[in-house]
């Protein structure tokens, strides 16, 4: 996801996120551009991810836990998440 999220920083469809300050939600237009733009470079993967994540709201215990048979035409099972280190 670093290198899909870098990717998207250089391309200045967002900015990157400064320590301590929320970013304001990604819109629509940008989630598609970014897909537009991994498309483009025949990243299919990269692009559904972007989609994913961005569409489905999933945090990211959550989309590190997703497996790709979880994800499916119209709808993504979100049954389990990465543990994190205590």
């Amino acid at each position: 996801m670093q290198g899909i999220f870098s990717c998207a920083v250089r391309w200045g469809l967002i900015k990157p996120r400064i320590c301590g300050v929320e970013s304001a939600q990604t819109s629509p237009i940008v989630v598609e551009q970014m897909r537009a733009e991994l498309l483009a470079e025949a990243w299919l993967r990269d692009a559904t991810s972007v989609v994913v994540l961005a569409y489905a709201g999933l945090r990211p215990q959550e989309a590190l836990a997703l497996p790709w048979c979880n994800v499916r035409n119209r709808s993504v099972l979100i049954d389990r998440a990465r543990a994190t280190r205590a």
